[in-house]
């Protein structure tokens, strides 16, 4: 290509990037559309004139006017142009070029119905009074009129008075010359149109913008090139040896020249190739991290193609695919080389393992990204007090840079304080608009938008509950009218960009639907593999990468969705497909990724039945010691919070976070050095004052230890866990109601079956005797839980004089039971007691009477309760002989328990049909 040329194509690129261009439209565009010539439409008038005695086109159409009349001059030129006619390929190119405003002297109505068929807005402009009312800013100007309006621009006198019939379509043409590069397609050298547009413009200043005309030939003489040169035009020559049919294949000759010029525009060849990729590594240079797919979109539009597979990201492989042209396959090392030098630029921003400059038969040149993604930081690893004491340690003024106020609002967002976080964000949102930072700018008002969304703490629903019905009606969307007001050229160039960081979320919402179509297609495919059929795909590979690109883009670049349950969706499903589909390989591997998305998005019930039910048949997880020293980074950083003055519903957050971490490594088989970690932070868990919610968490850690994997703890450890947990019960007046005594219970029964004697534990220990002590000088609802939760087993495994103590509070407590209304609660109590030898049989008749009356009871209102199904397996226990008499009592309990099940099923029936 003409190195001039390529010059003037930068030039047309940059308006339209800056939306400065204009295109005006000459008759050889509809050429290919079947339309006729000005010269066959004269010669047809010619033929009805009496002795025209002028060849002159204008001359010849005024004296058919002059001659016939109004209106079969009309109807003549009307008749002449078929109403059926269609745009062509040179109407669709041109509106490639986004053209801010195009200006035709056609009369055809082809540029509308091709603007149409594109979805684009232009208003189209016929005459003067149509120009002063348009409500665009983008206008098609009909600068000759149209058949429509009957003010068309064709005979003599209608050039003559062309500035006194439109004066504003005149005046406003000759301001794009001032304002906007200028492209005319369609005209000749020769053409009168464009001589005429060009005496307007004959005293443009020499700052003007150019203006360029694309000809069909590819070369002119030197004459012909100073004549255009001298009115402030340019011409852009055409390829030689460009008539290749096989692209065009609908377009004549010359116009598929003039396709092929507008093509080298658009789709821009090698040498431009490498300016292109700079300016795409500076585009995303604001943001910490692109999603791959963003990134591809952005590289289509830039390059302004639409096939589907010249670059795509092949999530399989985590990599993204460029296919070559034929023309690039062909560049020289020191062109790929350099090609390769500006990519890995781009790739410090993306997490793909590399990009492939593909060429055929598998063959292709790999740009390896040579940066690490660290997932870990302050926000993953739950780091809220460095985050708090950030906040509490900074004065933020309004002197200090935007990107310190824009920390600083995510850091209170991050804490959930969410009234500070929506002001500062609001704030920082226009700081970076009036410093031109626009995608920093939208990142903010997106952020401001979304913080109201998702789990919100239950002090400030209410507060939040009208803000975010406010932001989720269009009138109140702050993205769309801070976009409306960024640089066209901006908008035109980064779009890609911010697509999905809308009103609606659509980012999440496009993530979403493709990790949850991905994880049915898993399940299928672990369908398939359990009926016995063979299966390869890089389906389980595609999950992963997909879901580690969006964990990035969200926590990289500080976006206010980590709460929302779309982000949390993402990564549930992502975290369950990969868990299922790996239990069909040899090992089940857990890594960060995996443990940062199971920790945000599950309840802490709902993974341990996701777990248990999947991690069958002996399987495990495998956890990698980078893996493990996240989980006991996030561990250790959770306590201080929890142990904290923090807000109720961060301490909630951090104990959610603690007990998921503990469950995912209650689910792997641990070395004695790990164990030893993992116990001194269940230690730890005892120093906040809000240890009984963990130690279900801790409880479930041992146990599963223990019975899943076969691990031994040492009995100094246990005892330990042991005496930490006594010393915080007795440091309350009552024991916590979320404390119902099972960790109490299974570290006796662990450290008896290390071999350990219990009564080694229970002698001399004076936190256990204050224990005791306390309980007996409780209330009795209150002594009564504690007994169930704690003594009972203290009971088993007591010996001489401390079991004794121990049978005497269970004996005094049930004879105070007997002076209160002898619920199923004293019963359950009055059996557990007779089982343990603590009740002769002649109390036990006492708790059976008093169980046939609360039968009775139930039977005749046909009712039930769910005590029925304990006190069942209690009657169990206990020797038939010593029920005889009562067999009646034992079938009624028995009915009730079924009746209970049976109304779980309906219940469970109609909730799930």
């Amino acid at each position: 290509m003409d190195v001039t040329n390529k010059e003037h194509f930068k030039t047309i690129r940059k308006a339209i990037e800056n939306n400065k261009l204009a295109v005006f439209v000459g008759s050889a565009v509809s050429f290919d559309s079947n339309l006729p010539s000005w010269g066959e439409l004269i010669s047809l008038m010619k033929s009805a004139l009496e002795l025209p005695r002028t060849d002159d086109y204008l001359k010849i159409a005024e004296h058919y006017y002059l001659q016939f009349g109004r209106n079969t001059y009309y109807s003549k030129i009307n008749d002449f142009f078929p109403s059926d006619s269609k745009p062509n390929q040179l109407h669709e190119l041109l509106l490639s070029l986004k053209p801010q405003h195009i200006i035709t002297t056609n009369w055809d109505d082809l540029l509308e119905k091709s603007i149409s068929s594109n979805g684009d807005l232009y208003f189209t402009v016929a005459d003067d009074h149509e120009l002063a009312s348009s409500p665009s800013s983008q206008l098609l100007v009909k600068m000759h009129g149209d058949l429509t309006h009957r003010n068309i621009v064709f005979k003599e006198s209608d050039y003559l008075a062309y500035t006194d019939k439109f004066p504003l379509i005149e005046n406003f043409i000759k301001s794009l010359f001032s304002t906007h590069v200028v492209i005319f397609v369609g005209y000749s050298i020769s053409d009168y149109n464009l001589n005429q547009v060009l005496s307007w413009i004959r005293n443009r200043t020499q700052d003007a913008p150019p203006a360029f005309t694309i000809l069909t030939e590819s070369k002119i003489t030197l004459s012909e090139s100073n004549y255009l040169r001298e009115k402030g035009v340019y011409p852009l020559l055409c390829e030689e040896n460009s008539d290749n049919t096989a692209e065009y294949p609908s377009l004549s000759a010359k116009s598929r020249r003039v396709a092929k010029t507008i093509a080298k525009i658009t789709h821009p060849e090698s040498t431009e190739m490498l300016d292109i990729i700079a300016e795409i590594a500076t585009d995303i240079s604001s943001w910490e991290n692109v999603y791959p797919s963003v990134f591809v979109q952005l590289f289509k539009n830039r390059f302004n193609t639409t096939e589907i597979n010249k670059i795509y990201f092949d999530s399989s492989q985590n990599v993204i695919v460029y296919n070559l042209s034929e023309e690039e396959k062909v560049y020289n090392r020191d062109k790929i080389r350099e090609i390769r030098r500006q990519l890995l630029k781009i790739l410090q921003y993306i997490p793909v393992s590399e990009i492939r400059l593909s060429l055929s038969n598998g063959k292709f040149y790999r740009v390896r990204n040579l940066f690490e993604f660290e997932l870990i930081d302050e926000y993953t690893s739950f780091n809220f007090s460095c985050i708090s004491d950030r906040i509490s340690t900074v004065t933020v003024n309004s002197n200090d840079n935007q990107d310190k106020h824009f920390l600083n609002a995510y850091d209170n967002y991050f804490l959930k304080k969410l009234h500070i976080a929506r002001e500062t964000f609001t704030h920082v949102a226009n700081m970076y608009f009036s410093k031109s930072l626009f995608i920093k700018s939208l990142i903010s008002s997106f952020n401001k938008k979304q913080l109201c969304f998702g789990e919100i703490p239950w002090d400030l629903e209410r507060d939040f509950l009208e803000t975010s019905m406010e932001e989720q009606l269009s009138r109140n969307d702050n993205i769309s009218e801070l976009i409306e007001k960024f640089p066209k050229s901006i908008v035109n160039r980064q779009k890609p960009l911010f697509h999905g960081l809308d009103s609606n979320n659509s980012f999440l919402l496009e993530r979403f639907r493709s990790v949850a179509n991905l994880s049915r297609e898993i399940d299928d495919e672990i369908d398939s593999i359990n009926s016995g059929s063979m299966v390869f795909s890089n389906k389980l590979a595609s999950m992963y990468n997909q879901a580690r690109c969006t964990i990035m883009f969200i926590t990289k670049n500080r976006i206010t969705t980590l709460y929302s349950s779309d982000y949390k969706n993402i990564c549930k499903i992502a975290f369950e497909a990969i868990i299922k589909r790996q239990c069909l390989e040899k090992e089940v591997e857990l890594d960060v990724l995996l443990s940062y998305s199971a920790l945000i998005s599950f309840k802490e019930k709902d993974l341990v039945k996701f777990l248990s039910d999947t991690l069958n048949e002996g399987k495990s997880l495998e956890i990698s010691e980078e893996t493990i020293e996240y989980i006991f980074l996030v561990l250790d950083n959770s306590i201080p919070t929890i142990s904290s003055g923090s807000s109720f519903y961060l301490k909630e957050h951090c104990i959610k976070v603690w007990s998921n971490a503990l469950i995912l490594l209650s689910y792997a088989k641990h070395s004695e050095v790990t164990l030893k970690e993992i116990v001194k932070r269940l230690m730890a868990s005892f120093d906040t004052n809000r240890w009984f919610l963990l130690s279900e968490a801790v409880n479930r850690f041992l146990v599963f230890q223990v019975n899943r994997y076969g691990s031994s703890f040492s009995a100094a450890d246990l005892k330990l866990l042991f005496d930490k947990q006594v010393e915080k019960i007795n440091s309350n007046e009552n024991i916590p109601i979320q404390e119902r005594g099972h960790l109490f219970s299974n570290l006796l029964y662990l450290i008896s079956d290390n071999g350990n004697d219990a009564s080694n534990l229970f002698e001399g220990n004076k936190q256990l005797e204050r224990f005791i002590s306390n309980i007996t000088s409780m209330e009795f609802k209150e002594r009564l839980r504690a007994i169930n939760g704690f003594v009972f087993v203290i009971h088993s495994l007591a010996v001489g004089e401390l079991k004794e103590k121990v049978s005497e509070l269970l004996k005094t407590t049930f004879e105070e039971s007997k002076k209160e209304e002898f619920s199923e609660s004293s019963i359950m109590f009055g059996l557990d007691l007779y089982n343990v030898g603590v009740l002769p049989k002649t109390e036990l008749i006492f708790v059976i009477n008093q169980l046939k009356i609360k039968v009775d009871e139930h039977i005749q209102k046909g009712s039930t309760t769910s005590s029925y199904s304990i006190i069942n397996e209690q009657l169990g226990k206990i020797k038939k002989e010593q029920l005889n008499g009562f067999e009646e009592t034992v079938e009624g309990v028995a009915k009730l328990t079924d009746a209970m099940k049976n109304s779980f099923k309906r219940f469970k029936n109609t909730r799930h049909p």
